[in-house]
């Protein structure tokens, strides 16, 4: 099978770590009400048949020059369960589509014209876990696609707690902060009725892996019906295959 990472080129995540990853830590020493907050979040989205938002994202890196530089993409992301997903991820210079209609898993690179295909069947978790272990890379903003959601979150904490209140785009929010093995993570969550995530930021403090994602989420929406066919791809104009590429690719190289 070709390599859904020849079409799909590590796209920046933030909570895009699959199942297998985020279990086996082990609860600790967090705040009731760090935990509660947390939960709340989780269970809302996790309750939902469908939604859909936006995320601006910015990565910080550090560069050979020991310099801090940081990159910018954009999300837009919908979901309807059990086994529906699409996905845009937008970088400078750079798209990347993605799908899933609950048989095939579709990754686009529309600025190239290829795109690759993988034969999952079931739920939207298996679909991500499979894509995960195909490609080595988690699709943008995994975490929260999961029916789970947030929730294991908490099994990957060595402690955590509630910082206070606080301001998110004029929106009022609970500020959380978490610790892990080998990362440490703050969310902010809507204090009012309707706990949507705001905000998130994962510092990786492992010395050879030292960087930082943040993202603020906008335009959520668990209201509107999402239309039948937003799930189903159809290859563009010209776009072909991964596979298809290559061959010609290689006819090409053969006829010089």
């Amino acid at each position: 099978m070709v390599p859904i990472t020849r079409v799909w080129r590590r796209p920046a995540t933030l909570l895009g770590v699959g199942m297998a990853t985020m279990m086996g830590v082990g609860q600790a020493a967090i705040d009731p009400a760090a935990e509660q907050v947390l939960r709340s979040a989780g269970a809302y989205l996790a309750g939902a048949d469908s939604f859909r938002f936006q995320a601006d994202v910015s990565v910080d890196e550090k560069h050979d020059s020991g310099l801090w530089l940081e990159y910018s993409l954009h999300y837009r992301i919908a979901v309807q369960r059990p086994d529906r997903l699409r996905a845009t991820v937008t970088r400078p210079g750079e798209t990347t589509e993605i799908w899933y209609d609950g048989e095939t898993f579709t990754v686009l690179a529309p600025d190239r014209g290829v795109f690759v295909q993988l034969p999952v069947t079931g739920s939207l978790d298996g679909a991500l876990d499979t894509a995960m272990a195909q490609s080595g890379h988690a699709v943008p903003l995994a975490r929260l696609l999961y029916e789970e959601s947030l929730l294991p979150l908490l099994n990957m904490a060595e402690d955590g707690f509630l910082v206070g209140t606080d301001l998110v785009a004029g929106t009022a929010a609970w500020h959380l902060a978490f610790r892990g093995e080998d990362r440490n993570w703050q969310l902010w969550v809507d204090d009012g009725a309707v706990p949507l995530l705001l905000k998130g930021i994962i510092t990786y403090t492992g010395e050879e892996d030292e960087h930082r994602y943040r993202v603020e989420f906008s335009d959520w929406d668990l209201a509107t019906p999402l239309a039948p066919g937003a799930f189903e791809f159809v290859a563009p104009a010209g776009a072909q295959s991964l596979e298809e590429a290559m061959i010609v690719d290689e006819e090409e190289a053969q006829g010089q």
